[in-house]
C-alpha cells in the first residue's frame, strides 16, 4: 500500500468516525429526558446495557436538571464503544502495514482527537440538555441543592465536589469514583501517554498495563 492509498484509508477511516459520532450525539440530544425506542437502539448496537428506571431516578436526582435528552452515562458507554470500533478498523487495515511519514503524521493527529473527544463531546452535550436558569429561578435552584445536599455535609469540613464536566455534585460520602450523571472521574488523574514499541500506536490512560489496542502486542 503505498503512501497515498495509506492517507486515502486513514481518512476514510476518521470520517467514518466524525460521521457516526454525529449521528449518535444527535439521537442522543432528539431523546426525551431518560431515552426512547430510538435511543435504545443505539444502545444495542453498540452494546451497552441501559440503564434500569431505579437507576436513572438515581442518575437523575443526583444530576444537574435537564429537560431533554438520553442520560450521559449511557452515551460515555457509545462513545467508548464507538473509539474501539474505530480503533478496530484501523487494525483490520494497518496491522501489519509500516505507516508512511505523511501518513503517520494525520494518524497521531487523529489518535489525539480520540483520546480527547469524549470529555468534549460530553461537555457539549450536558451544556445542550440543561434546564434553562433564568434569573428568577436561580436563588430557587441554589435553595433546593442546599436542601438536597446540606445533611449530609454537616458537622463536615470537607467541601462538595462538582463533576468538572457536567456540573453534579457530590456529597462527602460520594467523593470519589466517577460522576453519577455523566461518568467522568471525579478526580482527574494526570493522563500518562505512551506508545506500543511495536507500531507507535497511542496508549491511552486506562490501556496501559494492556496490550495494544492497534497491533496487539
Amino acid at each position: 500500500m503505498n503512501e497515498n492509498e495509506q492517507l486515502v484509508q486513514l481518512k476514510k477511516i476518521a470520517g467514518n468516525f466524525e460521521e457516526t459520532l454525529k449521528q449518535v450525539t444527535l439521537v442522543a440530544l432528539d431523546s426525551p429526558k431518560g431515552g426512547d425506542e430510538k435511543w435504545n437502539q443505539v444502545l444495542q448496537k453498540y452494546q451497552v446495557e441501559p440503564a434500569t428506571p431505579s437507576q436513572k431516578e438515581t442518575f437523575y436526582s443526583n444530576g444537574v436538571p435537564v429537560i431533554k435528552g438520553a442520560l450521559p452515562v449511557e452515551l460515555r458507554k457509545v462513545y467508548l464503544s464507538l473509539r474501539q470500533i474505530t480503533i478496530k478498523n484501523y487494525r483490520d487495515i494497518f496491522q501489519n502495514i509500516k505507516l508512511s511519514f505523511d501518513a503517520e503524521m494525520y494518524w497521531d493527529d487523529f489518535t489525539t482527537r480520540l483520546q480527547n473527544f469524549i470529555e468534549e463531546e460530553l461537555n457539549t452535550y450536558v451544556g445542550k440538555i440543561k434546564q434553562p436558569v433564568g434569573v428568577s429561578n436561580i436563588f430557587a435552584n441554589a435553595f433546593s441543592g442546599m436542601n438536597q445536599f446540606s445533611q449530609g455535609l454537616k458537622g463536615s469540613d470537607l467541601n462538595t465536589k462538582r463533576c468538572n464536566s457536567c456540573g453534579s455534585p457530590r456529597s462527602d460520602e460520594n467523593q470519589y469514583g466517577e460522576c453519577y450523571f455523566c461518568g467522568t472521574p471525579l478526580f482527574e488523574t494526570q493522563k500518562v501517554i505512551a506508545k506500543c514499541k511495536i507500531c507507535g500506536g497511542v496508549k491511552f490512560l486506562e490501556d496501559q498495563d494492556k496490550p495494544c489496542q492497534f497491533c496487539g502486542n
